[in-house]
């Protein structure tokens, strides 16, 4: 109560909802300790989810239990392989990409995940195209050797050398095209 006093002058504002119109609770604003009558104020979330091997962040939240930061602030995520584990293979989420480490930049909430284990890329380009093109696959990464591929019709050009852990060409009663060098 002294809170919602202290901020609204009246006990009449819901926790649930968002007084400063900044995609924040006024129950999440009093958690992260911000002004929920002030847009700018607000700490937004990173969820990091980890399938192998750990990551470091720079700079650390200040509360463990919940990463939170505040708006335009700059995180570096590191990714480290577990000894004897498997090896970092890339970021997918809000951040897409096999750079390690990386740096986020937190302008709404975001999720990332740190993948150590094999990734399974879909061909997505309707129209067909080339094998290496990061935009043809989901996600937006070119396929590497421990990685499974799904490709399912439409005509894919390789005039490069791929290997890949698993590979699935086609499905029942539709054909796939593999064309190039």
């Amino acid at each position: 109560d002294s809170w919602e006093l202290a901020y609204f002058g009246t006990l009449t504002n819901s926790a649930t909802t968002d007084f400063d119109r900044d995609g924040s609770s006024n129950l999440q604003e009093f958690l992260n300790a911000t002004d929920p009558a002030n847009s700018n104020s607000i700490r937004f979330r990173l969820t990091v989810l980890v399938d192998g091997g750990s990551v470091t962040l720079n700079p650390q939240p200040s509360n463990l239990n919940q990463f939170s930061y505040t708006n335009g602030q700059s995180v570096t995520l590191t990714a480290t392989a577990f000894p004897g584990g498997e090896p970092f293979h890339a970021w997918v989420g809000d951040i897409v990409t096999r750079s390690n480490p990386v740096i986020m930049v937190m302008t709404n909430n975001k999720t990332i995940h740190a993948r150590f284990t094999p990734i399974d890329f879909i061909w997505t380009n309707l129209a067909g195209g080339d094998w290496n093109f990061a935009t043809n696959w989901t996600p937006n990464l070119v396929p590497g050797s421990n990685d499974s591929v799904f490709i399912t019709g439409n005509p894919v050009t390789l005039n490069t050398l791929a290997d890949c852990a698993d590979f699935t060409f086609g499905e029942s009663g539709v054909g796939a095209t593999l064309t190039g060098s």
